[in-house]
C-alpha cells in the first residue's frame, strides 16, 4: 500500500528561476500552482480607483481613524 504524505509549501523565488523550478518539479513528479500577487503599489492604485480610501478632516481625525 502506497501511503504518501503530501505537504503544501510556499516559496518565493526570483522570476528568472521559474523555468528551473518547473524542470525540477517535472523531474520529481511534483505539481506546482503559480499565484501572482500584486505589489503594494498596484494594490494601492486599485484601492484608490475603486474608492476604497479614507479622507481625513485633519490630523486628529486621521489618528482616530488609524487607532480604531
Amino acid at each position: 500500500m502506497d501511503t504518501r504524505v503530501l505537504q503544501r509549501a510556499e516559496i518565493i523565488i526570483p522570476s528568472v528561476d521559474i523555468s528551473l523550478l518547473k524542470k525540477l518539479a517535472q523531474k520529481f513528479g511534483w505539481s506546482i500552482q503559480f499565484k501572482e500577487e500584486k505589489n503594494k503599489i498596484d494594490q494601492s492604485l486599485e484601492d484608490a480607483a475603486k474608492g476604497r480610501v479614507y479622507t481625513s478632516k485633519d490630523i486628529d481625525d486621521l489618528m482616530d481613524h488609524l487607532l480604531k
